[in-house]
């Protein structure tokens, strides 16, 4: 079963969620066009999440967030994009950041992008 993203969603920077559509297009000669989905997932979710935290809370260390995001580049987890619906997501490759903001802030930042599979 997978794992579940369990920190609370935190949305001041916007949780901005993006839907990218694969589309296969066939233009012909005479000015026509043919265009239609491509595949039976052709709209898939991407979400920016920044999530920001002291180093020494023990329920919301982004350090913690950070660990839990760089075991998730392969592996998919549950995740509830703010006002959107459950689903598999994991870690685009290379993008999660920690930024120290003081000595006792941090924050981290990442894409997720939406996997395909089966909540159990």
């Amino acid at each position: 079963m997978a794992e579940e993203y369990r920190w609370q969603l935190q949305i001041q920077s916007g949780a901005q969620t993006n839907t990218n559509a694969r589309v296969a297009t066939n233009q012909f000669g005479n000015g026509y066009e043919q265009v239609q989905e491509d595949g039976i997932n052709s709209a898939m979710r991407t979400v920016e999440l920044e999530h920001i935290g002291q180093i020494n809370d023990k329920v919301n260390n982004p350090k913690d967030v950070e660990a839990f995001l760089r075991r998730h580049y392969v592996k998919a987890f549950i995740f509830t994009p703010a006002h959107g619906e459950k689903g598999l997501f994991r870690v685009k490759a290379d993008s999660v950041k920690y930024s120290p903001k003081g000595r006792l802030v941090g924050i981290v930042t990442c894409t997720l992008t939406e996997a395909v599979g089966v909540l159990a």
